[in-house]
């Protein structure tokens, strides 16, 4: 089919949103101007081609959500962009083309969706290819996990691993809060409770936060942030930028995964650089893999005290189980050796969860259980003191 014929049967009513010559179109003109970098210019120019574009091949005119569309679809992370600067939505899940979305605890489906798998895939190695160092996604290389521009955590599928292209983000938010201003968004945070966290900040005992995905463990363990002393020193350590800390003297220290052309930056690596600043506090946003595991507890047991982190576990037990497992992955010790350090480095265990109505819909956040850990038992148990523990209402 000849340009001209092909012209014709557009203008016949094809959709303008399954045109692709028209985004290779406007991305090429576009590309031909030196804007990098500068929103307001690209935008601009971005409409002008797709007004061109439209003008000389159809008959229509299009609609003004088509602007967005494409601008988004080139220049940003197409239908998903709204939501990423929507401060009410927590969670995207891209799934093929469709859309959902969490807001304010409910879970949404967009009316506006992904014209194309072609599309996502489009948007899933522009993210990859944003990274530093930039990654690449492909049959080959089919899924990785990466941090967007707004420092959200990404997880970016394609075929054949999955059926169709996946886009999983949490979204990061730099708006840290303090406990009271937290306290409506629990169900059971007590005035209490937030003394009690308040004076255990205080008195610089080790903290571990502990929940499943979603249940507010970071934000969480932001909020406690705010009682510490105003002039002590923090080294914060992450894998992907989470927390935001309100304090005037943080050290913020990022691993990274190693490339041809860069060494990675390991958990040991960061933990040795932020003990040489000499920080009163440590924190590390998630223990997430064995060498995380044991390189903060055996530096806290070199009399960092204060010190704070998270980890993904369903109750207070099963996440000293996680941990016991996670260091034995990483360095061979008995188990009352284990059981040893971890008592004497860990103080207190908080274990938060999330309550859901029938439909699945988080209806608020709960903290489940707090414990305190004293030591060991004669038979190398956990000696854990029971502070609180939730009832649920039969």
């Amino acid at each position: 089919m000849s340009l001209t014929e092909r012209i014709s049967e557009i203008k016949k009513g094809v959709n303008f949103y399954k045109d692709k010559m028209l985004l290779e179109y406007v991305r090429n003109k576009v590309l031909q101007y030196d804007v990098a970098g500068n929103v307001t210019e690209t935008r601009k120019l971005c409409d002008k081609f797709v007004e061109e574009y439209c003008d000389e091949h159809y008959t229509d005119v299009p609609d003004k959500n088509l602007y967005d569309y494409v601008y988004n679809l080139l220049f940003g992370l197409g239908p998903v962009e709204k939501h990423l600067k929507n401060p009410d939505v927590t969670d995207i899940w891209v799934m093929g083309t469709n859309i959902i979305y969490m807001e304010n605890g409910e879970k949404k489906d967009d009316t506006e969706t992904f014209m194309s798998n072609e599309d996502v895939i489009r948007v899933i190695e522009k993210i990859a290819g944003q990274t530093k160092p930039p990654q690449t996604i492909n049959a080959q290389f089919p899924s990785a996990d990466v941090e967007l521009y707004d420092g959200s955590r990404a997880l970016l599928i394609v075929p054949p691993e999955s059926l169709v292209p996946v886009i999983t983000i949490r979204k990061h938010t730099s708006n840290a809060k303090s406990l009271e201003e937290l306290k409506s968004g629990y169900v059971n945070l007590t005035d209490n409770m937030i003394e009690y966290f308040k004076s255990i900040v205080l008195e610089r005992k080790n903290i571990l936060a502990v929940g499943q995905t979603g249940s507010g463990k970071t934000t969480f363990l932001n909020g406690l942030t705010f009682y510490i002393q105003p002039k002590h020193v923090v080294a914060l350590l992450e894998d992907t930028r989470e927390m935001s800390i309100p304090l005037r003297y943080v050290y913020s220290f990022k691993i990274r995964k190693g490339t041809e052309d860069t060494k990675p930056i390991t958990w040991t690596d960061i933990l040795n650089d932020c003990l040489r600043a000499n920080p009163n506090r440590i924190i590390i946003a998630e223990i997430r893999t064995p060498e995380a595991a044991y390189e903060f507890l055996d530096t806290l047991n070199s009399g960092h005290k204060g010190s704070m982190t998270t980890i993904h576990a369903s109750s207070t037990v099963l996440a000293l189980q996680k941990l016991e497992m996670k260091i034995k992955e990483y360095k061979d010790m008995d188990d009352r050796s284990l059981r040893t350090l971890i008592s004497n480095t860990i103080d207190v265990i908080v274990y938060l969860d999330v309550l859901e109505n029938e439909e699945g819909d988080n209806v608020g956040r709960v903290i489940k259980e707090i414990v305190e850990v004293k030591g060991l038992n004669p038979n190398n148990t956990y000696n854990l003191e029971y502070v609180y523990k939730y009832e649920e209402s039969r």
